[in-house]
């Protein structure tokens, strides 16, 4: 009964695992969170899930020895029998579905990190072509009201130099 419902647990856990990475910064970060609260909760059945398998293993063991010391003409308990033939096929798909958990929320861990590191890589990216967009049509606006007779060098000198310290600013990101 103790396997059947930590069987139950685990693939609830397991349906919380999903394969969504997310569309933007904030989204991929709520994944993030929830995904550490499962890490937390399997984390926390570890120790369960040890205690079970460990408590099964003692059972089938001392089945199995009370089965030797009956010797093989005497009679077998059938209910002993039943319960070992349930328990250990039990016990294995508990163990394998345990591994196979542990192995799903660390590569699902790996997967969110890369997908968090891509969004910020994008959404710099969306920020740092907004910014060489506006600055272009900043330059083409100027380009188009200087008139070289008249032009002020001083000020557009100033101005080239206010450009340039925002591209080098820009270009330390």
């Amino acid at each position: 009964q103790q396997v059947r419902r930590m069987h139950t647990w685990l693939s609830d856990k397991m349906l919380l695992i999903g394969d969504d990475l997310g569309s933007d910064v904030a989204s991929v970060e709520e994944l993030q969170r929830q995904h550490a609260a499962v890490a937390r909760d399997l984390g926390a059945g570890t120790e369960e899930v040890q205690s079970l398998l460990v408590k099964t293993e003692q059972q089938l063991v001392r089945s199995a020895s009370t089965e030797n010391s009956r010797g093989e003409g005497a009679a077998t308990d059938s209910t002993a029998d039943a319960v070992c033939a349930l328990l250990k096929p039990a016990a294995v798909a508990l163990k394998m579905q345990w591994t196979t958990a542990l192995a799903r929320e660390q590569q699902r861990a790996r997967k969110l990190e890369a997908a968090h590191e891509l969004q910020v890589f994008l959404s710099k990216h969306r920020d740092l072509s907004a910014w060489l967009a506006a600055t272009q049509n900043a330059l083409a606006a100027m380009a188009e009201d200087v008139d070289l007779a008249t032009a002020d060098y001083a000020a557009m000198q100033d101005r080239f130099v206010e450009v340039k310290a925002q591209t080098d600013a820009r270009a330390e990101q």
